[in-house]
């Protein structure tokens, strides 16, 4: 058998059991897993409406808390690469230099060097 098609024969089996001890609890065990459930469905419907608009509102207001801290807390940054670049680009001047650049910089580093 494939690994796909052994788990799917073990999903199956655990299944068919599940299936069959479910069929065998008594009515007492049933009525007290259902009262069980729909207690936790209760408490879970309970917290999540709780914190509904206020959360998301309080959620919205420390971002942008955070965001402001972060803006203000910058000091003076140079400009994007983007920015670099396009500039370089719209300069309308040949970009053959540009494409061995890294061989120029090599150069100038090791004319400085000796």
């Amino acid at each position: 058998m494939k690994p796909d098609q052994e788990t799917q024969a073990f999903l199956e089996k655990t299944r068919a059991v599940l299936d069959q001890s479910v069929q065998e609890l008594d009515t007492a065990t049933v009525s007290a897993l259902r009262r069980a459930r729909a207690e936790a469905l209760e408490s879970h419907r309970r917290r999540r409406s709780a914190w509904g608009p206020l959360g998301a509102m309080a959620a919205t207001a420390a971002t942008v808390a955070l965001a402001v801290m972060l803006l203000l807390n910058q000091g003076p940054t140079e400009p994007p690469v983007a920015l670099e670049d396009m500039a370089l680009l719209t300069t309308g001047e040949d970009l053959e230099f540009y494409r061995d650049l890294e061989f120029y910089s090599w150069l100038a580093d090791a004319q400085q060097t000796g």
